[in-house]
Order: structure tokens, then C-alpha cells, then sequence
């Protein structure tokens, strides 16, 4: 005979459903994200997390075997789900999976991950990168693709912080053209005037929609920056390929 401890199960229950209560967004917080197209958590992740995150993320990039010589671009990483447990949990952690359904619905996958590390710049010069939208760099443009920043360093308006254009991703898909780094929207439709800067702490997890048009300034001044994007969607639409789901369950 199997004994199954009912008082056990519903503890465990109970606690999922506060977990679940307390790491919901409010809403007004879901009324500003629809209206902006972002959103900023703060203090996702405190200072012993954040110390494992980035060990892990060295980690990474030793492993890549990525070089030296990156001059002023980024340091890439990829598929963290699958080479790190301390970034699996975090990528499946309820207090970034929770909002994602409420701002996506109740079944949520991971669509992939990327890290990017940049070096202090040898002079002060500020580098802008483009205002895009980051659904031109997909094969999809699926109104449910969010992107949430893991910000594992400070990121100072000047110095990589994010600049947004306020509403822009209920515009839909805008025509780009090709950029030196890059699809870019043409200067004569957007401009960094537009923008309004976004800066981030170490710990903070900026949520955004595929179709809202930002850029950065990415020349880090002082110390090495370090993010990683954790792209998730609703798995009814997107990729052909099936993705982990981190809510829910797949249609």
C-alpha cells in the first residue's frame, strides 16, 4: 500500500500559491508595460546571487574558448538552460516567471538565452548602437516575445544603459534598413531624442517587448558590464522549435 501524506502536499501547495502571490506584478506595474512596451524589476537578485551568476558566466566564456582581442564588442555567450545549473534557476525562477505570465499568459517557454560582457573602453568616446526593434533579428514576429535583461552589473545611463522609445511597440513591425552593426530603423523615422534612458543595477531584470524601439550607448567607462538576455514566449506561437517551457504547460 502507498501512503500519500495529503497534509504534506497541501503545504507544499499552499506555498507554491504564496510564492505565486508574492512575486505577481501589480496593476498598475501590467498597465505600464502595456502602455511603455518595458518594464524594470528591481533588486531581482541580491549581492550571493549575483556573485554565482557572474562566476558561472566566466565560466561560460572560458569554456567558449572566445579569444582576447574583442576590442569594443561584446563578449558572447549562449544557451545557459544547458551548460549551468546556478543560470538554469535563475532563467525558471519564479519571481521573473511569474510576471512573464501575466504579461504572456499562463503557458511560458524559454525561447534562448544570450550573455554579453563588455570591457572598459581604452578612450571615453560614447558608441551608440542603432534604435531597432529586436523582432527584425527573429524569423517571427510574435506579438508575445519578451526579452527580460539580467543586468549583473551596474549599467549607467552613459554607460550601456538602455534608452526606449515610450509606446513605440504598438506601431507593430517598422521597416529597417541595413546599419553598420546592423539592421537599424532609418534615422529619419526615430532618434535618440525620442528615447528615454533606462539605467539598471546589478540584480535588476528589465522586461521588454519585441516591437518597442530602444539602442544603447555601450562604451563602458570604468569596469566590465555584464547582461544576459532570456528571450520567452508563448509556445503557440514563434519558433518551430520547441523551447523549455518554465510555466504551463504546451498546447
Amino acid at each position: 500500500m502507498v501512503f500519500i501524506n495529503m497534509e504534506m502536499i497541501h503545504t507544499r501547495v499552499s506555498e507554491r500559491v504564496g510564492q505565486q502571490e508574492q512575486y505577481q506584478l501589480t496593476d498598475e506595474e501590467i498597465d505600464r508595460y502595456n502602455e511603455n512596451g518595458y518594464l524594470k524589476l528591481e533588486s531581482v537578485f541580491d549581492e550571493s546571487e549575483l556573485e554565482a551568476l557572474r562566476a558561472e558566466n566566466d565560466t561560460l566564456i572560458q569554456n567558449a574558448d572566445t579569444g582576447t582581442d574583442h576590442g569594443s564588442a561584446p563578449i558572447k555567450t549562449s544557451d545557459h538552460l544547458f551548460k549551468s545549473g546556478v543560470w538554469a534557476r535563475a532563467i525558471q525562477d519564479p519571481r521573473i516567471t511569474v510576471p512573464m505570465t501575466q504579461l504572456i499568459g499562463p503557458n511560458v517557454e524559454l525561447d534562448h538565452t544570450t550573455g554579453r560582457k563588455w570591457m572598459p573602453a581604452e578612450t571615453a568616446e560614447i558608441e551608440q548602437h542603432d534604435l531597432h526593434q529586436d523582432r527584425v533579428f527573429y524569423s517571427h514576429s510574435a506579438e508575445t516575445f519578451i526579452n527580460a535583461i539580467v543586468y549583473l552589473d551596474d549599467f549607467p545611463e552613459d554607460e550601456g544603459g538602455m534608452r526606449f522609445i515610450p509606446g513605440s511597440h504598438l506601431d507593430g513591425d517598422l521597416e529597417h534598413v541595413d546599419g553598420e552593426k546592423g539592421p537599424q530603423l532609418p534615422e529619419t523615422s526615430h532618434s535618440f531624442d525620442e528615447t528615454i534612458g533606462v539605467p539598471a543595477n546589478a540584480g535588476d531584470v528589465i522586461l521588454f517587448h519585441i516591437n518597442v524601439v530602444h539602442g544603447t550607448q555601450v562604451a563602458r567607462q570604468s569596469d566590465p558590464g555584464t547582461i544576459t538576455w532570456v528571450i520567452y514566449n508563448d509556445p503557440a506561437y514563434g519558433s518551430e522549435q520547441a523551447g523549455v517551457m518554465v510555466a504551463g504547460s504546451r498546447p
